[in-house]
């Protein structure tokens, strides 16, 4: 059997400081997020484990570790497909409470980075293309460079489609989509972005009217 474990969760230590202020220092050590990292066990025997900062060059790093998944793959040869148990799923979802003043315009700004995601194969995973398709919009080409080799990808969701419910139309709704590196991949079911550099696209509507939540996948391609 092969069980790989994952830990890593980008701005865990931030949120519990938020929300737990006061600890001592030692405890908000204690989290998820802490030095992100991956191992690999093989019928009872650890065959590899590496910490992602050895890959990002970024201390304490508590990024996804997906470099780190791809180094314990290949120590051991096998792909993540063979994977028969993973050790760390963790879901992170944001919720607030705001109240909108009746008779003023309101100007609601959020910033997101993703928080998590996964190794593909399609060599496994044989649903993925129609799955990254109906949810993202992954077009053919892209769907054609995934399958050179495994890769990873992330996240961003945000629930959207509430703005239909309000008395008007979002007045001018301002979508910005950042890429960590020019050469990743991005993909959202929304037409109308403008680029407007390497790693930035940007889309502008006036008078929008959200139909569907908002999925953004951010694709970093193996092979």
């Amino acid at each position: 059997m092969n069980i790989l474990g994952v830990s890593g969760l980008e701005g865990a230590a931030q949120f519990k400081k938020e929300h737990w202020p006061g600890l001592p220092d030692r405890e908000y050590r204690i989290i998820q997020g802490q030095d992100a990292a991956a191992a690999l066990v093989v019928d009872g025997v650890l065959v590899a484990a590496a910490a992602e900062e050895r890959f990002n060059r970024q201390k304490h790093s508590a990024n996804f570790p997906s470099h780190a998944i791809h180094f314990c793959l290949a120590q051991a040869g096998i792909s993540i497909g063979d994977v028969d148990e993973k050790a760390s799923t963790v879901t992170v979802t944001h919720h607030w409470m705001q109240t909108f003043p009746a008779g003023k315009a309101v100007s609601v700004k959020h910033t997101f980075l993703p928080r998590g995601g996964f190794i593909y194969d399609f060599e496994y995973q044989k649903t993925l293309a129609n799955d990254l398709a109906r949810d993202y919009c992954v077009g053919p080409v892209l769907i054609k460079a995934m399958k050179k080799g495994q890769g990873s990808i992330t996240q961003v969701h945000y629930i959207l489609k509430t703005g239909a419910n309000w008395k008007g139309p979002i007045g001018r709704f301002v979508l910005r989509v950042v890429k960590d590196t020019p050469k990743q991949k991005s993909s959202v079911c929304m037409d109308g972005f403008k680029k407007v550099d390497a790693r930035t696209f940007v889309l502008e509507k006036t008078s929008f009217v959200p139909t569907q939540d908002l999925k953004v996948a951010f694709i970093d391609l193996g092979g």
